[in-house]
């Protein structure tokens, strides 16, 4: 693995909704093998773990949606901008039986800066705070599912639709768009397949 820089928390700001997610390990280590390897990068390693611990804890808990299973594709919801990401999953990953609409939990932190993540679409009830965001599902690697299905009941049925229809409408308009689901490379413009 080649060094990769540890993302920052910007801590200006505070989720109305933390996810308050705590990470297994053996479930990160089936999407990102490469964190859990020795040699040179350990540190870095520990370092990225820690930082997806933060961003778990204290990022915005929103809907997500199962849109495709050949890849596996989930539309990762931001009320922040009001769209979605779109990320990739290989099946060999998944503990649990998907289907189209299955409801799944994403955890977003933001990005700053001048221009939007080339892939996202932002809708009208755009906060104009962020030009990004990093979803991270949190059922395929969270330790605590009682903690994600309690949230997810919260989460209005208003907010899964609106997730799913951006997500089927993202598909039509880009289609063999998406991202790589990865915790560690989620936060990255997708591209295409």
């Amino acid at each position: 693995m080649a060094k990769r820089r540890v993302p920052r928390l910007d801590y200006s700001t505070v989720a109305s909704d933390p996810g308050g997610v705590q990470i297994a390990d053996a479930r990160l280590k089936r999407l990102c093998p490469d964190l859990f390897g020795a040699g040179r990068l350990k540190t870095e390693h520990r370092q990225y773990r820690e930082y997806l611990a933060r961003h778990m804890a204290l990022g915005d808990s929103r809907a997500a949606v199962v849109v495709a299973l050949d890849p596996i594709l989930v539309a990762a919801y931001t009320s922040e901008l009001d769209c979605v990401a779109v990320l990739a999953f290989p099946s060999q990953v998944v503990d649990q039986p998907l289907v189209v609409g299955t409801r799944l939990l994403t955890v977003n932190t933001y990005h700053r800066g001048d221009f939007d993540q080339l892939d996202i679409d932002p809708g009208p009830r755009r906060a104009d705070r962020w030009v990004g965001f990093h979803p991270v599902i949190a059922d395929f690697i969270c330790a605590n599912p009682d903690v994600v299905e309690h949230r997810k009941r919260e989460i209005d049925d208003a907010e899964w639709q609106r997730t799913l229809d951006l997500g089927i409408a993202y598909l039509a308009q880009h289609p063999g768009k998406y991202r790589n689901g990865a915790p560690t490379e989620s936060g990255k413009s997708a591209t295409q397949h």
